[in-house]
């Protein structure tokens, strides 16, 4: 699926729940006497485990919205996120390598990155790398119009529907076997399928999730609905030889995963309905 550019309005309203988040971290932490409180960070895992010691040096295609882009200079998107809390949990700090997804195991196997994020895009057949574990799941799912924000689709019925794809994606084969090739109207790009289901021209659009729901974000009443396939996982791609780093980072994502912060940094870029159906066990 071609990929859509970060929005300046989601932007806007990204950067400001990330003020807020923010400023509850520091209300939550307490402050000193000076009313700042520095936290001390104590590195779980140090060189040669990492590149660099202090540092968690993290891959991410800043074309591949709305996992990571640039945005006034500055890396940004769900994985950089990801990437972060990750970071935090494991007492590094953090770099970021901008990366494609032909070079990320070379990337890798040459310890310019200590992981890459979004592994499973780049349908790499390595076997040197193996993965640190799944933070998400996409696939093929629905979007339609609903004013509320749950969206009842029933899959078996939408034989003769008339649904919008990209043109050139995986999603016009998957809605094909539901609707029938010849009811999926292609578009140039995610956005124009999404202004024609406003328009009504089309009753449901398929898409990836993630990236779906990141543009359904932008719109009062188009919202997520339901998965079209067996979701594949996102994860975390890691030199197999360095176990301690993926043990390292596993336990970081679970913790990440059960105090919530994963959840909440998703539905930052997502919405909350969709990041519950794309949340990794």
């Amino acid at each position: 699926m071609k990929n859509e550019v970060f929005s300046l309005k989601k932007i806007i309203q990204i950067i400001g729940c990330m003020a807020v988040c923010v400023a509850l971290t520091v209300g939550l932490a307490g402050c000193g006497p000076t009313g700042t409180k520095d936290i001390e960070m104590t590195p779980t895992v140090t060189s040669p485990t990492v590149v660099t010691n202090g540092t968690l040096t993290v891959g991410v295609n800043s074309s591949s919205a709305p996992f990571a882009g640039e945005y006034k200079n500055e890396m940004i998107g769900l994985d950089v996120d990801v990437a972060a809390a990750l970071a935090d949990e494991l007492g590094l700090k953090l770099t970021l390598v901008d990366i494609n997804s032909q070079d990320a195991a070379a990337l890798l196997s040459e310890g310019k990155v200590d992981c890459v994020m979004s592994w499973n895009e780049t349908k790499s057949t390595s076997t040197a790398v193996t993965t640190a574990g799944s933070y998400l799941k996409n696939g093929t799912a629905l979007f339609g119009i609903s004013m509320g924000n749950d969206l009842q689709v029933n899959t078996s019925a939408l034989q003769g529907v008339k649904i919008g794809a990209q043109a050139g994606s995986v999603s016009v084969t998957t809605a094909g076997t539901y609707c029938g090739y010849d009811n999926v109207i292609t578009y140039n790009t995610l956005s124009e399928a999404f202004e024609a289901l406003e328009k009504n021209e089309v009753t449901y659009v398929a898409c990836d999730a993630i990236p779906g729901a990141y543009l359904a974000t932008s719109y009062d009443d188009i919202v997520y609905g339901t998965m079209l396939d067996s979701p594949t996982d996102v994860t975390i791609g890691v030199l197999a030889t360095k176990t301690d780093l993926k043990t390292a980072l596993g336990n970081a994502l679970q913790t990440i995963k059960g105090n919530g912060v994963l959840e909440v940094t998703t539905s930052k870029w997502i919405g909350d309905r969709a990041a519950t159906a794309v949340m990794s066990s």
